[in-house]
């Protein structure tokens, strides 16, 4: 039982935090507008490093830097990276191809790259089978990215 609540909450999450991409896609594409590229950029970063520091901040770390960097590949330490890619990808796309398609293919894209990190258990990650299952829902999801650029 406590599993399948546990599942559930993450699933939640999970929802929560795709809404929270396609506010943020609009929300950063009129930022863009009224401020220009870099600032839009500069307040969604430092609006979202603001939160972590309140997260980092309120909890006492359990392994120290030193330790990280001995301990752990260069990966990690380039995970902010692809926050300002996604940054960089809303502001200059979406006034041009719209939220839906942008996110659309953005989702499609982490679908399919994701079944290739599980399958092969890339960046440490616990190996799961591409199943025929998972390669349905690939070409689904690209259906639908189809779909809603062009209609």
């Amino acid at each position: 039982m406590r599993s399948e609540i546990l599942y559930a909450i993450h699933v939640l999450m999970a929802i929560i935090a795709g809404v929270s991409a396609t506010i943020q896609s609009a929300a950063v594409a009129k930022l863009q507008a009224k401020g220009g590229k870099s600032f839009s950029a500069l307040v969604a970063t430092l609006i979202g490093a603001f939160c972590n520091y309140i997260d980092i901040f309120s909890h006492r770390f359990k392994i120290t830097v030193p330790e990280l960097q001995r301990n752990e590949p260069i990966y990690p330490w380039l995970s902010g990276l692809p926050i300002a890619i996604i940054i960089l990808t809303l502001i200059f796309t979406v006034p041009n191809l719209g939220v839906a398609v942008v996110l659309s293919v953005m989702v499609a894209s982490q679908l399919i790259f994701a079944c290739i990190i599980d399958h092969f258990g890339l960046l440490g990650v616990t190996a799961r089978d591409f199943t025929w299952q998972r390669g349905i829902g690939c070409i689904s999801m690209v259906a639908g990215v189809v779909l809603i650029s062009f209609y």
